[in-house]
Formats: structure tokens, sequence, C-alpha cells
């Protein structure tokens, strides 16, 4: 796992726990932080733009729920306890994005500005 070795202990302990499910043909996320029945998954997606290569990522929201059947499935519509844990997965997703040596260079990053 040296290529997570400058992100905070929080996010590389979630890296260690995180939990793929392999599907086929299905494209596999890069890491999932969840909280509760939501999470957050980071894809990275490659790109050929003018003969330069391009890795963009992105973050997928979803919460799983049970159905009728008991089956489980997945939204991306929230209840109102939902919203926290919405908000802290996808602050986990943003800090992984913008806290390591991979963040896209592009990327719209406020500057740190003192209060």
């Amino acid at each position: 796992m040296a290529k997570y070795e400058d992100a905070p202990p929080e996010i590389a302990e979630a890296i260690k726990q995180s939990t793929i499910i392999k599907e086929p043909h299905m494209p596999q996320p890069e890491i999932t932080f969840r909280h509760g029945l939501c999470s957050a998954s980071i894809f990275e997606q490659d790109f050929d733009r003018g003969g330069e290569k391009l890795t963009v990522r992105t973050v997928s929201f979803q919460r799983s729920y049970l159905d009728k059947e008991g089956n489980w499935q997945q939204t991306n519509s929230l209840k109102v306890n939902d919203i926290p844990k919405a908000i802290l997965v996808l602050q986990k997703s943003y800090e992984f994005l913008t806290s390591n040596s991979f963040a896209d260079a592009g990327a719209d990053v406020e500057p740190d500005v003192a209060a």
C-alpha cells in the first residue's frame, strides 16, 4: 500500500478496511468510505486527450436499504437521519482526493484562508 503512504491515518485505516465486491464487467472502486448504510466510492478513469493520458477520479454516492422482499437495493435518496452520514463519507472522499499525491492537478481546490 505504498501508494497511500501520504494519506492521513484515518484514511489509511479506511483503505485497509475497505471491502470491494467484484462483479463481472463492473469497474471497481479505488476505495469506498462507509458509515451506516451510506457509502461513497472513488473511481479512477483514464482518458486520452490529444495524445496526453489523463486520470480523472469521480465519487459515486449511494445509500443501501432492504426492499419489501428483504433484498438489498441502492438509492441516491436520503432520509433526514442519513444526511450526517452522507456528509461524513463525502467529506472523507474529498479528503482522500485532495490530501495525497495523486490529487488531480486541475481540480478546483479552494486555497486555505486564515480567519
